[in-house]
């Protein structure tokens, strides 16, 4: 089965900024990603919820990005959620044990 590719839609609310992934998250789709958070921080965003429910695949690249949002919302005083991961995303974060570092919410 081949993956669906990168894609990415967000919307702002206030201080809250959604963004829906889906296909894989690695090297070659990070940087989008991350210019799309930072535009949100620009934009006055402190909040960043990744819904991760279609995201098929993440790799070491995607979540060392991951990991270097968090630290510049947090600097800012804000937060990053991880919503709803799939299985096979949560045994990335578990394996590499960054499934206590990041929050994840399923609902």
């Amino acid at each position: 089965m081949m993956a669906r590719p990168f894609a990415m839609t967000a919307r702002q609310s206030e201080a809250t900024c959604t963004v829906v992934l889906r296909g894989e998250l690695d090297g070659a789709s990070i940087g989008e990603l991350v210019e799309q958070v930072e535009a949100c921080m620009d934009a006055g965003a402190t909040d960043v919820l990744i819904d991760c429910r279609a995201l098929e695949f993440m790799d070491s690249k995607g979540v060392g990005g991951l990991l270097e949002l968090k630290a510049r919302l947090e600097e800012k005083g804000g937060v990053l959620v991880l919503f709803a991961p799939p299985s096979r995303v949560r045994r990335t974060l578990a394996v590499t044990g960054l499934d206590t570092v990041f929050q994840v919410v399923d609902e």
